[in-house]
């Protein structure tokens, strides 16, 4: 068997402190449907797993963002797995708020958006991959809209009037 140590960074060099994101590792061989098989998951930083010699994929996840990052075990050794998920944090206020959706800004051609994160509450706080977002809120019957952007490894703070 061989070591694995993954952790977790927002941006290269801005590791992930936090103990809320997960750490799956799954098989690197396809089913022929698409799926992998996942063989163990933890959670936080500096996770170590002992595993066969083969190929696998750490996938990192936390709140809305999520990174594969793909390594080789081989027996007797150690391999250090630095899984990067290029997102910052979104921190939402809404004073009075009922909910908290947040879409991805651009509508598919569809005209759907992609929901990240939903809540009922006033305050949200995620994990976002960087980009552009609509963030919708609901008070009672009343809907107010702002957008917001994240940047790699920064916070963005917005306050829905």
């Amino acid at each position: 068997a061989g070591l694995a140590a993954v952790d977790a960074f927002y941006v290269d060099g801005v590791i992930m402190d936090t103990t809320q994101h997960a750490v799956e590792i799954l098989s690197a061989r396809k089913a022929l449907d698409g799926s992998q098989e996942s063989l163990t998951t933890s959670y936080g930083p500096a996770q170590l797993f002992t595993l066969p010699p083969g190929d696998y994929i750490a996938r990192v996840t936390q709140d809305a963002a999520t990174v594969d990052a793909p390594f080789t075990v081989k027996s007797g050794e150690r391999v250090e797995i630095k899984a990067v998920l290029n997102a910052g944090v979104l921190a939402i206020t809404a004073p009075g708020a009922n909910s908290i959706e947040v879409l991805d800004a651009k509508a598919d051609l569809s005209g759907n958006r992609k929901t990240h994160s939903f809540n009922y509450d006033a305050e949200k706080t995620l994990i976002a991959p960087a980009g552009d977002y609509l963030v919708v809120v609901m008070r009672g019957e009343t809907r107010a809209e702002a957008t917001a952007t994240v940047k790699p490894g920064e916070r963005t703070e917005i306050t829905v009037p």
